[in-house]
């Protein structure tokens, strides 16, 4: 079973389910590119099909280690025909249909589950370009550095974010990002 951090830590504190709460937990960490590439190849031959190289790059490329989009983009590119070689044209669609469903089933409950703080801390990350510095943040919001060090720690905890080093902090899920830009600038 899988889920996110933040409702997988809910579901766990309810007493009626007490089996799941002495299952086995894992992080799933962003899975290197040369193991997703060797997956998603293996995985379509296991099935008598074929992935051309480029098709396999661009699938490859495109989760960007996130588990479930390796899921996702691998079932909807395989989907798109049942030729019995699988072209970049296949991955092109299979790619725009996972990022519809990672955009409905995982990003806009995770929003949706945020604060307005919560919310108004990822708002100041968007003009960074990859890790965003909390000295940046604490100076776009206007707040102290325990005031953000006590909304970045949620948001981690909920999976949105990790660490990126000292005082430096990185989107954990592909999407995220771009998505809040379309929603609130």
């Amino acid at each position: 079973m899988a889920g996110l951090p933040h409702s997988v830590m809910q579901m766990f504190q309810n007493a009626s389910i007490s089996y799941l709460r002495r299952a086995f937990r894992r992080a799933l960490d962003p899975i290197s590119y040369p193991e997703v590439r060797a997956t998603i190849k293996k995985t379509v031959e296991l099935t008598g099909r074929e992935i051309n190289a480029g098709a396999l790059e661009l699938a490859a490329d495109s989760t960007k280690g996130f588990p479930f989009m390796i899921q996702l983009i691998g079932y909807h590119s395989f989907n798109q025909s049942n030729r019995k070689i699988i072209t970049e044209k296949d991955v092109i669609s299979g790619i725009t249909d996972a990022e519809q469903d990672m955009e409905n089933m995982i990003l806009d409950a995770s929003i949706n589950d945020l604060s307005d703080t919560d919310i108004r801390f990822l708002l100041a990350t968007l003009e960074d370009k990859g890790e965003s510095r909390m000295a940046d943040i604490v100076s776009r919001m206007g707040v102290s550095r325990s005031q953000a060090s006590h909304y970045k720690r949620r948001l981690i905890n909920q999976g949105i974010l990790s660490e990126a080093g000292r005082g430096k902090i990185i989107y954990n899920m592909p999407m995220l990002k771009e998505l809040l830009i379309k929603k609130y600038t």
